[in-house]
């Protein structure tokens, strides 16, 4: 049975929609339809004994 590529939603996409499910107050989507994770509403869901949310930032200037 083959599987059409450009029709079959990507490992990434079901992952975001997963998260979407479990966190809806954290992940949202943006005009383009791209998703947007807030990871301090992120952090505030989980048991903090349990998980730590490290952030690393880069930029150019």
């Amino acid at each position: 049975m083959k599987k059409n590529i450009i029709q079959e939603q990507s490992i990434n996409d079901k992952n975001y929609q997963k998260l979407k499910e479990l966190f809806p107050h954290a992940v949202s989507l943006d005009e383009d339809g791209k998703y947007i994770i807030d990871p301090q509403k992120l952090q505030m869901s989980l048991d903090p004994s349990l998980a730590q949310i490290k952030e690393n930032w880069y930029g150019l200037n």
